[in-house]
C-alpha cells in the first residue's frame, strides 16, 4: 500500500470488500479521511464494471486501460465529493 492511506480489496459478485487503511489515514483531517472511506466504498459498485474492463481492456491496450482507469477514479471521486458530506465523521 506504498504511498497510499487506504485500499479496497473487492469480493467478486458481492458489494463486500476489506477496506486497509495505512499510517496516512491518521494524519488526514476527519473530513479528508471521511471522503477517503466514501471513495474506496463506491469502488464496490463499480466492481462489476472493473472486472469487463480488465478482460476487454486488456485486449485493446494499455493507453484504453490508462483512460478507462483514470475516468472511473474521476467519477467516483466526485461521488465521494457530493456523498461525503451526509455522512458521519470516522471516530477513528
Amino acid at each position: 500500500m506504498s504511498g497510499r492511506a487506504a485500499e479496497i480489496m473487492l469480493i467478486q459478485g458481492r458489494r463486500l470488500a476489506e477496506l486497509r487503511v495505512s499510517h496516512l489515514f491518521s494524519q488526514m483531517s476527519l473530513e479528508a479521511k471521511r471522503h477517503l472511506l466514501v471513495h474506496e466504498l463506491i469502488h464496490c459498485h463499480f466492481a462489476t464494471a472493473h472486472l469487463y474492463a480488465d478482460e476487454v481492456l486488456e485486449i485493446v491496450s494499455m493507453l484504453a486501460r490508462r483512460a478507462f482507469d483514470l475516468n472511473m477514479e474521476m467519477g467516483i471521486d466526485g461521488m465521494a465529493d457530493a456523498i461525503a458530506p451526509f455522512m458521519p465523521l470516522p471516530d477513528f
